[in-house]
């Protein structure tokens, strides 16, 4: 029995990984039922903790009150369990709208972690603190609290390692928000101060990626690319499993430039980094996006599709994130129109929607165009790109976002409507 409960719980962290919440709570409640030793309480809270955790990916907050209640009365004894407790709970609270009482015990949970935890309890603490910096609309602040709190400790860029990967993430929130873009390059600029003045070089990275991507989305092609590949040297100090983002980024750039081919070798490079990356989940999503933009590029649309596939089956081995894989889903539509093979009968010209919901529609986050999006381009981009006009494509790979931004809506809300031909 002990030996099943251990399968199963490995079975559970797989399928969390892999961001079926379902299956991993089917998961580890068989490994509570063939848990044999009913009077050890610790193994009792770890499973209920991560039960919980995998109904938090459903968003299904009754389940997780109810697990989590029952971890928190189980009398384990083990600070370092209930500084994880509280992380859970911080995450918890911003899903039902209490962001100041999650801010409470994030903090609880971080100074837990700090004193009794192991070296995975501190970044997980992290980032349930950036997601309610987040859900509060204090993320700038409350990451420039994290680099003065770490500074240049010789353990600081070991915990800002993970957490900054969430940071990403929440940029991309930032990046495309009609409200908050316009603060980006300037945000980008003090991060990249305050981490130099601190001596904290993930954070550095971090800062230079952002406003290299700020750049980018502007149109400063030549100080984007510059901001770039600064981060990608400064990730290579770290060794190999750091720093594919900025690569992925100046792929994209070079895209936009009209040279497809370059765009290739930097999308090699950032997919060698996330096949043995932490980050793995945040960058496959990206890299296929990016290499399916390149494909459409150079006109080869098979390639597009197989790069779409590809997406879906690393989303299987990697797990996936959402605001990540959101770069993807303007392509998902598109890649019905170009099945079959070489020499097929075409089929027959029929009325299609104008927008189909993305396969992984559970993850759902919608694409957007971003403020520019609709005006010519900046010069040098390709003519493909530079017609922002929705009825010749979806929206290309910088205009995809995450969903409930304010006053951003979907394409398909801003799209002109065409009347399905007679």
């Amino acid at each position: 029995p002990r030996v099943t409960t251990e399968l199963w719980e490995r079975v559970g962290d797989l399928r969390l990984v892999s961001g079926d919440g379902d299956g991993a709570a089917r998961a580890f409640e068989e490994a509570m039922r063939e848990h044999p030793d009913r009077d050890d309480p610790s193994v009792a809270v770890r499973l209920h903790r991560k039960i919980a955790t995998a109904f938090l990916v459903e968003h299904r907050a009754d389940a997780v009150e109810r697990h989590l209640a029952a971890a928190e009365a189980t009398p384990a004894g083990d600070e370092a369990e209930r500084g994880r407790l509280l992380a859970l709970r911080a995450k918890l609270l911003c899903e039902l709208g209490s962001p100041a009482e999650a801010l409470h015990a994030a903090e609880e949970s971080l100074l837990l972690a700090e004193r009794h935890g192991d070296e995975s309890d501190i970044p997980a603490a992290n980032e349930s603190l950036a997601i309610v910096h987040h859900v509060r609309g204090e993320w700038r602040a409350g990451l420039h609290a994290e680099i003065l709190r770490v500074g240049s400790r010789a353990e600081g860029d070991a915990r800002l390692a993970r957490v900054l990967d969430l940071h990403h993430c929440i940029g991309q929130y930032h990046l495309y928000g009609d409200d908050l873009f316009q603060g980006v390059e300037e945000f980008a600029r003090s991060t990249l101060d305050l981490a130099q003045t601190r001596g904290a070089r993930r954070a550095e990275a971090f800062a230079w990626c952002l406003l290299g991507e700020s750049l980018l989305l502007r149109g400063h092609f030549d100080e984007a690319a510059g901001c770039l590949e600064r981060s990608g040297e400064i990730h290579a100090e770290f060794g190999t499993r750091s720093g594919a983002l900025p690569w992925q980024r100046l792929a994209e750039l070079e895209v936009y430039r009209g040279n497809p081919d370059a765009a290739d070798v930097h999308i090699r490079r950032g997919m060698t980094i996330a096949t043995v990356s932490p980050m793995a989940s945040h960058l496959w999503g990206r890299l296929y996006a990016t290499a399916a933009l390149a494909a459409l590029e150079r006109g080869d649309h098979r390639a597009a599709v197989r790069a779409v596939r590809s997406a879906d089956a690393a989303a299987a081995r990697y797990g996936d994130c959402p605001t990540c894989s959101a770069l993807l889903h303007p392509w998902r539509p598109r890649r019905g129109r170009h099945r079959g093979t070489p020499g097929a009968r075409p089929p027959t010209p029929r009325p299609r929607p104008r927008w189909r919901r993305p396969s992984r529609a559970r993850h759902g986050w919608p694409c957007r165009r971003p403020p520019t999006a609709g005006r010519p381009g900046p010069p040098g981009m390709p003519r493909s790109r530079r017609n922002g006009s929705a009825r010749r494509r979806p929206c290309s790979i910088g205009e995809a976002s995450p969903t409930g931004l304010a006053g951003s809506g979907t394409l398909r809300d801003r799209a002109p409507r065409r009347s399905a031909p007679s």
